[in-house]
């Protein structure tokens, strides 16, 4: 795992300081203000690579596009490993060859000048929350600018609080959502 990046990003409820790790993005402390040797992820994040990402813009693909998570099975007897990702179908004007059909563990949505990035927890939390009737907004953090991605039960509970990932720092919106990437890369997509 590499080192964490440890950083002071404000106060407890209870008046003690909250720390956090920027390379790891998680906990790094205690409700007591105590300072952890290392953060609390688990593990580092996959890594980007050119086999496992992919840059689309949609002038390329007249013909649509449509990305998906792909879950985890409810029951496999096979024993292979699930393609767990997003999945990507994009094709050109009939007859034309540059077709897509594969899972990507990241996905950057290009149109213009503007870019959006996707990866699984974002496209399987919009599926949580879709399948939990609750739509999603594309939100960036006040402090940071870093697009807002609200995951597991913050998924499926529009709130009003939200923490930032990247640098730590909790911000409000005015009416409580569930921060989504995916709603960036919907509008660039032009659905």
């Amino acid at each position: 795992m590499s080192k964490c990046n440890i950083v002071c990003v404000g106060k407890n409820r209870n008046g003690t300081l909250r720390y956090w790790c920027t390379e790891h993005h998680a906990p790094a402390s205690n409700g007591k203000g105590e300072i952890f040797e290392r953060c609390l992820a688990k593990t580092d994040p996959i890594v980007e690579t050119s086999e496992n990402s992919l840059t689309i813009d949609p002038v390329e693909y007249p013909d649509g596009i449509t990305l998906w998570g792909n879950v985890l099975p409810v029951y496999d007897t096979t024993n292979r490993d699930p393609d767990l990702g997003i999945f990507v179908r994009a094709g050109r004007e009939s007859g034309k060859e540059k077709r897509i059909h594969r899972t990507f563990q990241f996905i950057h949505v290009v149109n213009e000048n503007e870019t959006v990035d996707l990866d699984y927890p974002a496209a399987i939390s919009y599926v949580s929350a879709s399948m939990s009737g609750h739509e999603t907004a594309y939100i960036e953090c006040p402090k940071c600018g870093y697009p807002h991605l609200d995951k597991d039960t913050f998924a499926v509970n529009p709130h009003r609080k939200h923490l930032c990932t990247r640098c730590g720092s909790n911000f409000y919106v005015s009416t409580p959502n569930i921060g989504n990437p995916v709603m960036k890369a919907t509008a660039l997509l032009g659905g």
